[in-house]
This record gives structure tokens, C-alpha cells and sequence, in this order.
């Protein structure tokens, strides 16, 4: 089998995170950008259980509340349209 040479220079279509592929000045990245997510996951914290199963991020829980109320989604619709849009995520 013909091994590949590590020094590639082509992106991996797969490989690449999401800032390299979405527009800087989309509204929701601009909006996304200027959220204290810090403050916010420092104010979200303290509702998490210790024990149990792990948790979703406070970032990835507020964000999808967020986008619900922005596009006045239901549920099942959020997670639809967060798996399609690379915008949502």
C-alpha cells in the first residue's frame, strides 16, 4: 500500500473547526462573540449537579436557549437545525 507523505498541504474537509469555515461577520457570530461566556458559565455553575452523569457545556445549553428564543424554535426543532447550521453551533 502507497503510504502519504505527512508534510500534506491540502485542509481536510473533516479537519477543519468551525471559525475556518463560517463568515466572521454573521450576525451570530458577531453576537456570540460579544456574550461574557465566562461570567455566564461562572453564573450557570452552581445549578450543575456534582454526582451523576457528565453534563453538556453551560456554553453549548445557554447558546441552544438562546437560539430557541432568537428563532422561536421548539426542541426538537433546535437540535435540527443545530446539527444542519454551522452558524447554531
Amino acid at each position: 500500500m502507497l503510504g502519504k507523505s505527512p508534510n500534506q498541504k491540502q485542509k481536510n474537509l473533516f479537519a477543519l473547526s468551525l471559525k475556518e469555515i463560517v463568515n466572521p461577520s454573521h450576525e451570530l457570530v458577531i453576537l456570540f462573540e460579544r456574550l461574557d461566556w465566562q461570567g455566564i458559565e461562572e453564573k450557570f455553575s452552581d445549578k450543575y449537579s456534582k454526582t451523576g452523569q457528565l453534563s453538556k457545556p453551560v456554553r453549548l445549553m445557554v447558546g441552544v436557549l438562546i437560539l430557541k428564543q432568537l428563532y422561536n424554535y421548539g426542541d426538537e426543532t433546535i437540535v435540527e437545525a443545530w446539527v444542519q447550521n454551522p452558524y447554531f453551533q
